[in-house]
């Protein structure tokens, strides 16, 4: 193994510093480079700045026009949007991020401060979005920003590999990604900062930018306390990658800075540790579950595949991408995503539903990109042919594209092209009504898909089957929602509110505004 000029072992693509002594064509193809050299990203923006700013620009007005669409169709909640409303909203006053909608619903008090549920103190970042515009709607617009952000990096990233021209196709397959899709239907979430993140820190690793790499994923370690042991599976790629101190020191830092986040920042600051634990199946604690893991390999394999939606999840992640992420390291990055969703008892992880998948997309890009590259290094006659390599790239980008395409009537932005999604409906046309009758500045138990679009100018409390005392209560009694288990429940708290001596003060469809004397 050798060292260039720098230090560092050029892992990415093989090239020795020295001459090759000559050597049969076989012996000399099973050398040559995985990657071609890595250039500086200035290079490749070169005559392309403008069209890959379009890409991703069109890419962040696309997932923001869909954001925006799903809060008006009320498709946004109080759990999550209220909850990240009322932490960035904190941070904008300089405050810490006290939460009371999510506080007073599970009981842990209208002072409970959010950093005491997950550690995400890079919510901080968006404090000056709230300086200009403080709403449910300028954080899905950021979460819709985010997640572009990261186009330009995979585009870097397949354009060192194979060319400008795939670069576009997979940039844009990427960008149509169904994780992203499922991300945006379901509220904003802190996630949407790890996507760049990641992205960054592999096109860094890439460039031979080991410590910047290492800097972006550390970052991550702001974003949420679980992605701790993702920062620790990191360090071990960077020492794969040839940077082995580095990669050590991060691997280690990863695994500490979880166990600090969990065991002592979150019960520090009014949480618990392990508050979510849902791995029952494995043990009652994290020991147990590790020992049961070593001690039962089969029964933990099965358990990362039964029932059978986990399998669906798991072709829909990489059936896309042909299975090529399974070529490269970079899949490596995967598994502690996937070992945390698949071996819990939640189902809402295993599902290609929800938030959690989003994090996958840029990971089963990259790694799909690499494992062709060094697919096609396994293949001499590729390496002589001039264009080859551009070739099979823009074969793979345009039957990537296709699949993005091909796949969008099966998630979120199907509903983008139907008709109904471009009407106003009685609920909605209801929901306004009844919301505008609303006055600023009171606290009110709002309908869950009502609180977002009354945080703004009031103080939110989830709707629930307990009563908080609220002079204001705005309740839905003829739709099934969260947190209820059908519309009886809901129904049944109307009465109880009725019987409280609460009166209502206006009705619009299925709403009813109630207010305690």
């Amino acid at each position: 193994m050798r060292v260039d000029r720098e230090g560092e072992w050029n892992s990415l693509n093989g090239q020795e510093q020295t001459r090759l002594p000559a050597q049969p064509v076989a012996q000399r193809a099973a050398r040559l480079p995985d990657l071609p050299p890595a250039q500086p990203t200035a290079r490749l923006f070169r005559r392309h700045a403008l069209w890959v700013g379009l890409l991703t620009l069109s890419t962040a007005a696309l997932y923001a026009m869909f954001s925006l669409q799903q809060h008006r169709h009320l498709r946004t909640s109080s759990y999550d949007s209220v909850i990240f409303d009322q932490a960035v909203r904190a941070y904008a006053h300089f405050h810490l991020p006290v939460v009371p909608v999510k506080g007073i619903h599970n009981d842990l008090g209208s002072s409970f401060v959010l950093l005491g549920d997950h550690f995400s103190p890079v919510l901080a970042l968006l404090a000056p979005v709230y300086w200009v515009w403080n709403d449910v709607p300028a954080l899905l617009v950021a979460q819709a920003v985010l997640f572009a952000s990261s186009v330009p990096l995979v585009w870097i990233f397949v354009r060192r590999l194979l060319g400008a021209a795939p670069a576009y196709l997979v940039a844009a397959a990427y960008a149509l990604a169904w994780g992203f899709q499922s991300a945006l239907a379901t509220d904003f979430h802190e996630i949407a900062f790890a996507v760049p993140l990641i992205a960054l820190a592999l096109e860094r690793v890439q460039a031979r930018r080991p410590e910047q790499a290492a800097v972006a994923a550390a970052a991550l370690l702001t974003v949420k306390e679980d992605f701790g042991p993702f920062v620790g599976v990191f360090g071990i790629y960077l020492a794969i990658c040839g940077w082995r101190r580095l990669g050590s020191a991060l691997g280690v830092g990863g695994i500490a800075a979880f166990y600090l986040t969990t065991k002592v920042l979150i019960p520090a600051l009014g949480g618990h540790e392990f508050a979510y634990w849902s791995y029952g199946a494995l043990g009652p604690d994290l020991p147990s579950a590790l020992w049961h893991v070593a001690r039962h390999p089969l029964d933990t394999l099965h358990l990362l595949t039964h029932p059978e939606v986990k399998q669906r999840t798991l072709r829909w992640l990489f059936a896309p991408w042909a299975f090529l992420p399974l070529l490269s390291p970079i899949v490596l990055l995967a598994l502690p995503v996937l070992a945390e969703r698949l071996t819990s008892t939640n189902w809402h992880y295993w599902s290609t539903a929800f938030h959690y998948n989003a994090v996958l997309m840029p990971i089963l890009a990259m790694g799909a990109v690499d494992g062709l590259a060094r697919l096609i290094r396994m293949v001499p006659a590729l390496q002589f042919r001039p264009g080859a390599r551009g070739l099979v790239g823009v074969v793979a980008g345009t039957a990537a594209l296709g699949v993005a395409l091909a796949a969008v009537p099966q998630f979120a932005f199907r509903t983008l092209l139907t008709r109904d999604e471009w009407t106003t409906t009685p609920a909605m046309r209801a929901a306004q009504d009844i919301t505008a009758l609303v006055p600023n500045g009171v606290t009110i138990e709002a309908d869950s898909r009502l609180g977002p679009h009354l945080t703004r100018r009031t103080h939110v409390l989830l709707l629930d089957a307990t009563s908080r005392g609220a002079p204001w209560v705005l309740i839905d009694v003829g739709t099934r929602y969260f947190p209820f288990d059908d519309v009886g429940q809901a129904r049944a708290r109307f009465a109880a509110l009725l019987t409280g001596g609460y009166r209502v003060v206006a009705a619009a469809g299925g709403f009813r505004l109630l207010q305690r004397p």
